[in-house]
């Protein structure tokens, strides 16, 4: 679900370059953060993080600005709980991670989009398929054998060539788990064979497929966009979904252990 930043309505005009329009707004990760918050403390947080996002800015250290900007004047005491368990006081102000890092996804998502758009954008459909087809093969030998999948001089190259002993694995959250090796079915998106990095949505959405609720889109993520998509080995992730799947056996692995730990069966 996207929530569209709605401080603009009480701080006035939009700056110059600003990007953040909506943000995802996670139902239940919402509630279980802020179950015990009473509805005014509830209605002042969010007010804080719309603010946050219309501004792409850590809310400034002197809090009356920002509470005369919210018509949060009534709720004084209130709001400056909100701020200093939500969020951290650094010299730059206040700051929220998570808004952080969404923050920076967005504007780097924002400026590989304006170079793929100075580079004319997506390349051009082949208008003309007849010159194409007529084009003469410059070796149709090889390419039978490449097809057949039986490389000149060497028949198994073609069969092995392109494995990779790496799966997209990661085991810097959690340990213990059993090999998952169900195929991927085409999960990892590329685009001229480079991997696209799935968004929060599409990785939700292969988690509700698959029952998982273990962890969610968000988190996944955000982890690894950290990591620049890295696995823990250093190789860049190949297969997203493989990833996920290996996430939910390990969290589940992990968790049945807890369970030993405290008298479970």
């Amino acid at each position: 679900m996207g929530v569209r930043a709605t401080a603009s309505a009480a701080s006035g005009t939009r700056s110059a370059g600003i990007l953040m329009y909506y943000y995802q707004f996670d139902i239940d990760k919402w509630i279980k953060r802020t179950h015990y918050l009473l509805p005014e403390e509830e209605g002042i947080y969010l007010r804080l993080l719309n603010y946050y996002y219309d501004t792409e800015k850590p809310l400034p250290l002197d809090l009356r600005t920002v509470c005369r900007r919210l018509r949060l004047e009534a709720y004084w005491d209130q709001m400056q709980m909100i701020v200093s368990e939500f969020f951290e006081e650094t010299p730059e102000g206040w700051k929220n991670s998570k808004c952080d890092r969404n923050i920076a996804y967005v504007n780097e998502r924002a400026a590989r989009n304006k170079v793929n758009g100075q580079k004319g954008g997506r390349p051009r459909k082949n208008n003309n398929p007849e010159k194409s087809e007529t084009k003469p093969k410059q070796n149709p030998e090889e390419t039978q054998s490449v097809i057949s999948g039986k490389a000149n001089g060497n028949p198994d190259e073609s069969q092995t060539k392109g494995t990779d002993d790496n799966s997209d694995t990661d085991d810097t959250l959690i340990l213990g788990s059993e090999e998952n090796s169900e195929p991927s079915k085409g999960s990892a998106k590329r685009s001229n064979g480079r991997f696209k990095p799935p968004t929060p949505d599409e990785v939700q959405t292969y988690l509700a497929e698959r029952n998982i609720t273990s962890f969610d889109g968000e988190t996944f993520c955000d982890f690894y966009i950290a990591r620049g998509w890295e696995l823990s080995n250093g190789k860049k992730m190949k297969d997203w979904k493989a990833a996920v799947r290996t996430w939910h056996n390990r969290r589940s692995g992990e968790q049945q252990q807890v369970s030993y730990g405290k008298g479970g069966i």
